[in-house]
């Protein structure tokens, strides 16, 4: 199981195997996601990116998608209110927190965009114990430059999401094999690259099926947009129940 598969399952699990409801992937990348999804059944799929030539390969490798996905800013995003029933965003997030609050307004749009107890999925790195294995991050300081992506702990998530989301469920994943496996093995990947990278993956998804606590690499995360008819004990209870998970 990889973050996909993840987000797939919860999808499942929480829209009760509704697969014709819309469904907006933030930060689609090169459609990987969309295509999981699409092949599982899933009917009525949108995605954004902001990288050009990330869409233009998703255009080449997923024609079908071609009026589906577009380029686009995900801190202001051109879609109507609570258009979607879900929407996903995997490993995107912590790419903007340096960018003007790009993180926050990007949560904020999710939730705009989402309809009345919309569920929102998404994933980032997590402050657990071999963060500091974060492969990007050890390449910039290398280049003397800043590292690219921010590793959250489950309260920088929880008052992220507070005020556009309750009912904010964790799961801390994964231990950063898959990124030492690519440390030590970078020098070979010139010439073993196909191979190496095949191993990394096998690595990777078998480490994401397991729950590691404070060990753990990944964050993962779901959520329900907030609504005004929400009972606010269950949400005071549902709030205490999460902090445990910390």
């Amino acid at each position: 199981m990889d973050r996909s598969d993840r987000a797939k399952q919860c999808l499942l699990e929480q829209l009760h195997d509704e697969k014709s409801l819309p469904i907006l992937d933030v930060g689609c990348g090169y459609g990987e996601l969309l295509t999981l999804l699409s092949q599982d059944g899933f009917s009525n799929l949108t995605g954004i990116d902001g990288d050009a030539k990330a869409i233009e390969r998703v255009y080449a490798s997923i024609p079908t998608m071609k009026d589906a996905v577009i380029f686009g800013d995900m801190r202001q995003m051109p879609y109507s209110d609570q258009s979607f029933s879900a929407a996903l965003c995997l490993d995107v997030i912590e790419y903007l927190k340096g960018k003007e609050g790009g993180d926050k307004k990007t949560a904020h749009e999710i939730a705009r965009v989402l309809k009345p107890d919309g569920l929102f999925v998404g994933s980032v790195p997590y402050t657990g114990m071999f963060c500091f294995l974060s492969t990007e991050n050890i390449m910039s300081r290398l280049r003397f430059q800043k590292p690219k992506n921010h590793h959250y702990s489950v309260r920088e998530i929880r008052e992220l999401l507070n005020d556009d989301f309750v009912s904010i469920q964790f799961e801390r994943r994964g231990m950063g094999l898959s990124q030492l496996v690519f440390l030590v093995t970078y020098p070979l990947r010139p010439f073993f690259r196909p191979s190496l990278t095949r191993f990394q993956k096998v690595v990777s998804q078998w480490e994401f099926s397991r729950q590691f606590g404070i060990f753990s690499y990944h964050l993962f995360f779901y959520a329900r947009k907030r609504s005004p008819f929400f009972d606010n004990t269950t949400e005071e209870r549902q709030s205490m129940t999460a902090r445990k998970g910390r």
